[in-house]
């Protein structure tokens, strides 16, 4: 548990850096210097950018591993029990990732105030004819301020 609260964010850093790396690569199939790029990304990389970058894993590790340990716990049948406990807390944790990053995404831009973020309505998640979840309906908004 504690090693995937380290991990993560740690491997987003890798993550991200190879990927500023490999687009300056990427830029120079296109014509666009190593210099122009990376002015580009040093202007448009603010601090506020890295601070959600760096949090949002944490919060991520966080659910995946609560998830991860509800669904192992409370598995039963053996293997097959633990196959289908693995399989429901992938389907979980990932919807409870897109709805938390929707959430963190519309709760810090500016430019989305008022739109609505990401909607859901009355969805199923099954496994093998098993159902993980039922009629899930949701919405993320940003409210305008002041």
């Amino acid at each position: 548990m504690i090693g995937l609260w380290i991990a993560l964010p740690v491997l987003t850093i890798i993550g991200d850096t190879l990927s500023v790396i490999g687009g300056g690569f990427i830029g120079l199939t296109y014509h666009v210097t190593l210099d122009s790029y990376y002015h580009g990304v040093g202007k448009y990389l603010t601090p506020a950018n890295l601070l959600v970058g760096m949090i949002k894993p944490v919060f991520f590790a966080i659910l995946i591993t609560t998830v991860a340990c509800w669904k192992g716990l409370t598995s039963e049948g053996g293997a097959k029990g633990v196959g289908v406990a693995t399989t429901e807390s992938v389907v979980i944790s990932s919807v409870g990732i897109l709805v938390t990053d929707s959430s963190a995404r519309s709760s810090y831009s500016g430019s989305w105030a008022g739109e609505r973020v990401i909607e859901f309505r009355n969805v199923d998640f099954s496994i093998d004819e098993r159902r993980i979840l039922t009629d899930v309906s949701f919405k993320v908004r940003r409210e305008r301020r002041g």
